[in-house]
């Protein structure tokens, strides 16, 4: 008899809920779920100094959060040649990050430290142009020696990150579930190195062509001390994101 009559109030109950939930309009329902006291989610999209980027995170209580973000964009311009200031070189911009991220919130401020993979590169081809030699280690060659040289900037892969940000990602309420982000901050990626593949015209002597490659290791070494004075990259996104 005990239950029979449990199975009764639970019935009840559960038919409760779903009366209530009956009863109610959508907006009503998102409203209550914006300000559940269970933590929810939050989806946002940003642009800035990665690429365009999308947020995932989930509110651990009031005061932490865990994010998931993930960044790309790939543009292409014309500069001065790294191989001579009187050649211009096609370089190529290859922005690919994904960061596991924690947020610690001070009402609309907050810390940020985690992670992310990094594979961002910079692709740099140059070509000797008439007069106009390609320099390698301070010896230069011209169209007779090579027909380009192309050279690759790589980093870090795993990239540690440290910024403050405004927006709280645990706040669920917002405009209506709505929120303007701002994130600044840098990432550390470490010395870059450089991989640089040069194309030898076939009608240069052996000689010629191991002394190429010689200048090559060289200027490689000396390109990587320059960058090395940039080991960390500035990070500022912007965004909005939405609660649920």
């Amino acid at each position: 008899m005990k239950k029979i009559i449990l199975i009764v109030i639970l019935l009840w109950s559960v038919g409760n809920h779903f009366s209530m939930a009956e009863a109610m309009s959508p907006d009503e329902i998102n409203e209550m779920a914006l300000h559940s006291e269970d933590p929810s989610f939050n989806i946002g999209l940003k642009a800035g100094t990665l690429g365009l980027g999308i947020d995932i995170s989930k509110p651990i209580n009031d005061f932490i959060s865990v994010r998931f973000n993930a960044n790309g964009f790939n543009y292409a311009t014309t500069d001065d040649s790294r191989y001579s200031s009187v050649i211009r070189s096609d370089k190529e911009y290859h922005l690919d990050t994904k960061g596991l991220l924690v947020d610690f919130h001070l009402l609309q401020l907050r810390l940020t430290a985690g992670a992310y993979l990094n594979n961002n590169t910079i692709t740099y081809l140059s070509k000797p142009e008439g007069n106009h030699a390609i320099v390698l280690n301070g010896v230069r060659y011209g169209t007779d020696n090579l027909e380009k040289i192309e050279s690759t900037v790589g980093f870090n892969r795993i990239a540690p990150y440290l910024g403050v940000g405004w927006g709280n990602n645990g706040n669920r309420e917002g405009w209506g579930g709505w929120n303007l982000t701002l994130d600044i901050g840098l990432m550390y990626h470490g010395d870059p190195t450089i991989d640089i593949d040069v194309q030898i015209k076939d009608t240069v002597s052996a000689t010629i062509q191991n002394e190429i490659r010689e200048n090559l290791v060289l200027e490689k070494k000396r390109q990587e001390k320059d960058l090395s004075d940039f080991p960390f990259y500035p990070v500022v996104m912007v965004g909005i994101n939405y609660s649920f």
